[in-house]
């Protein structure tokens, strides 16, 4: 993100110097457009391959990109191929933020650690639209654009030896039939379509940045022509302008309201510190979109610079609320196969909000003016908020889930390789069942249709008239039925009363098939439990593996 940020008041800046405001307005289009376009399928590749391996790749050609750029500015090359170059980073970097989105998940051991370490990934975020900005403004200060360039490809090189240093995952193993290639490229968009829940965050969290894009243009209005602040150019974090030429033009008032955004994300990291261990995230995500919209009605009433300065301050607060709480919800609905496309849509769909909030609000404020256009663009979030309020109440009491479900999963070594984000898909899934002592829960030769893990009591399996073993807390049967497709081998009995929990033939073998290292430990487990009950058979009375 440092990276990403420095970049761009360099590439900027050059373009500002090579054909004026016209080249800056050009290189953000040329930037925004073919990543937009192209996201939703490049993330894809995220649902085939290693994630922390492309991560490290898309690394690695960002810094050579980057240093590319830099030898053809030092040398003076055709700024048509620096525009070249600029494509080729925008499309290269664009599935970035939804390759490490979809990563994240199968590296966080609890719900918790998932919302931690998104409230840290954007703090540092937040904390690189400053870092970033401020980078290039020494670089510039000192050199050129093409130091900036530099320093960039050098900061690239060393995000892909880091990213090296993660863990490598065992690869996810998709059964069942391989679908065309059509299908597989817009099954991101597919997924949305047929997921109510993933669809109703998204389009949730696509409204955000239509009101960020018309917040931009707001921001400018507000501080030249409703707080008196003068034409000081773009503002310092967020355009060039204002380095290269506005800085002589007085009060930098626009650069204050941004910076007051930037701020307001700061302060936020520690009041999102309070989500972390909440279980109704979906409606601190509401509270964090209603943060974005609320203080906008507000500002259309042009108070004093302090007051939109606190104002903007509270979006701030709001943006990171909203982030870290709707990007941990999506993170552990979004199913398993297809979160990486999805997200790669999430990110194209945020680019083309974006610059239509700005464009929209463009036409807005010259055909109703300012004021009108603050209280339309802050009513948005909030009107939306209250539409989809009952979903989101919804959305928080699926996610409630006990923490002892969850660790009982993670003590079978069935369960024990799949993300968190698996892991509570299988939790919603399971259905508590008390039985008596002395019931069967099932018998030789029946039809099998349901995996059981043992939650609290005494079972006994019984092969013929043999007792194989006795099963405790945390042991599970019913797998060799599902996996073979094949009647039950053997009677399990309740020797005390015991509570177990239960799960359908169809959501078991998704779960645990679908991820190499369990389904190897799937299939050793039944290979061993066929082997034994093939001894039995021949009259050697043993307990089984």
């Amino acid at each position: 993100m440092t990276v990403d940020w420095a970049y761009t008041v360099a590439i900027s800046v050059f373009a500002f110097s090579r054909n004026g405001a016209a080249g800056v307005g050009l290189i953000t289009l040329i930037r925004l457009l073919p990543a937009a376009a192209t996201a939703p399928f490049t993330a894809g590749l995220g649902d085939r391959f290693p994630r922390r391996l492309l991560l490290a790749g898309e690394e690695l050609i960002i810094g050579l990109i980057l240093a590319t750029t830099a030898i053809v500015t030092m040398l003076r090359g055709p700024d048509l191929l620096v525009y070249a170059l600029a494509v080729a980073l925008a499309i290269v970097s664009a599935p970035f933020r939804a390759l490490q989105g979809a990563l994240l998940p199968t590296l966080a051991q609890t719900p918790d650690e998932l919302t931690a370490s998104n409230l840290v990934g954007s703090t540092v975020e937040a904390a690189a639209t400053l870092i970033g900005p401020a980078l290039a403004g020494v670089l510039l200060g000192l050199a050129s654009p093409t130091a900036v360039f530099w320093v960039t490809a050098v900061i690239s090189f060393a995000a892909a030896i880091s990213v090296l240093g993660i863990p490598l995952a065992a690869p996810v193993r998709w059964r069942g039939r391989r679908r065309k290639f059509l299908e597989e490229i817009v099954a991101g968009f597919t997924t949305l379509a047929r997921e109510r829940d993933v669809r109703l965050l998204v389009s949730l969290f696509v409204a955000q940045p239509f009101v960020r894009g018309a917040l931009n243009v707001l921001m400018v209005v507000l501080a030249i022509d409703g707080l008196r602040l003068g034409n000081p150019g773009v503002g310092w974090l967020f355009a060039v302008v204002l380095a290269i030429d506005g800085l002589r033009l007085g009060n930098p008032g626009v650069g204050w309201l941004f910076a007051a955004l930037g701020v307001g994300g700061l302060v936020g990291s520690v009041v999102a510190v309070r989500l972390v261990g909440q279980r109704r995230m979906a409606s601190w995500f509401a509270v964090g979109l209603t943060l974005w919209g609320l203080p906008l009605l507000i500002l259309a009433l042009q108070p004093a610079l302090p007051v939109a300065i606190a104002l903007l301050a509270t979006v701030g607060v709001g943006n990171l609320i909203e982030d870290v709480a709707g990007f941990s919800i999506l993170q552990r609905i979004a199913p398993d196969r297809t979160i990486a496309r999805i997200l790669g849509v999430f990110e194209a769909l945020i680019r083309v909000t974006a610059g239509l909030g700005a464009v929209v609000t463009g036409f807005l404020v010259v055909a109703v003016g300012p004021r009108p256009s603050f209280l339309l663009a802050g009513a948005l979030l909030p009107v939306l908020v209250a539409i989809a309020w009952r979903h989101l109440r919804r959305l928080d009491s699926v996610g409630v889930i006990p923490a002892e479900r969850l660790a009982l999963l993670r003590q079978s070594p069935l369960f024990a390789p799949l993300s968190v984000i698996a892991l509570e898909r299988v939790a919603r899934r399971l259905q508590a069942e008390e039985v008596a002592a002395g019931t069967d829960v099932m018998r030789e030769g029946d039809q099998g249709d349901r995996f059981y893990l043992i939650e609290a009591g005494e079972l006994e399996v019984v092969h013929g008239t043999t007792r194989v073993r006795r099963l405790t807390a945390g042991d599970h049967f019913g797998e060799i039925a599902l996996l073979r497709g094949s009647a039950r081998s053997a009677t399990v009995r309740a020797v005390t009363p015991s509570r177990l929990l239960r799960l359908e033939s169809g959501d078991f073998l998704a779960a645990v098939t679908q991820h190499s290292t369990s389904s190897d430990r799937l299939e050793s487990v039944v290979a061993a439990r066929l082997d034994a009950s093939a001894e039995i058979k021949k009259g050697q009375s043993q307990d089984c593996p």
